[in-house]
């Protein structure tokens, strides 16, 4: 970059990468384009081109027309013969000379936006590798995966089983109230068939 006469007008950094704003001279833009791509991979390029020609050549007329008028007021101070005068030509002088350091401003502005131009190359990390393993096979894989899958059995068993125990009271309660019934029901039963039999 420093090759090209560039210099980095911003720079913005996280932890996964980079973005740098760089001003170079315009003939030299495409010089410093290939020196930064070959530093890595390339992922996305893209590229405009403004014409501020008319706008320059419009600034340029408007400065010249703005100093004649300064010219010519500083003229008509010279002339000026009463206090009232002066006054009012110094007041429109100065208005004056502020509108043509505006417009000189914006025409410097532009021509270095013309004779330099703006990079931004954004840089990121280069993702880590991941080593994909095959999966081990054999004798050990085999015990290793049996013995993953009884855990899992077993998990799934006492889950089920956790799931049953609140239950078992309510459970016994109604066997308990149905083995009672029936009791009772046979125990009429044989009060009813002994006497009477």
């Amino acid at each position: 970059m420093a090759g090209a006469g560039g210099t980095v007008s911003q720079e913005s950094s996280t932890d996964t990468g980079t973005q740098l704003t760089i001003r170079v001279p315009a003939d030299r833009l495409d010089q410093l384009i290939d020196s930064v791509a070959g530093l890595g991979h390339v992922t996305h390029r893209t590229s405009q081109v403004v014409d501020a020609t008319e706008e320059v050549v419009d600034l340029d007329a408007r400065v010249a027309s703005q100093r004649a008028s300064v010219d010519r007021v500083r003229a008509l101070l010279a002339q000026a013969r009463s206090i009232g005068d002066v006054v009012a030509i110094e007041s429109e002088l100065t208005r004056r000379e502020a509108d043509l350091d505006s417009l000189t401003g914006r025409r410097n502005a532009l021509k270095d936006q013309v004779a330099l131009s703006t990079l931004t190359v954004d840089v990121d990390k280069a993702p880590t590798p991941t080593t994909d393993t095959p999966p081990p096979t054999g004798f050990l894989a085999g015990l290793a995966a049996g013995w993953d899958g009884l855990r899992a059995t077993a998990s799934a068993t006492g889950a089920v089983v956790g799931f049953l125990v609140p239950f078992l009271p309510v459970v016994a309660v109604l066997v308990g109230l149905a083995w009672w019934g029936r009791r009772i029901a046979r125990t009429r039963a044989s009060g009813a068939e002994g006497p009477g039999a």
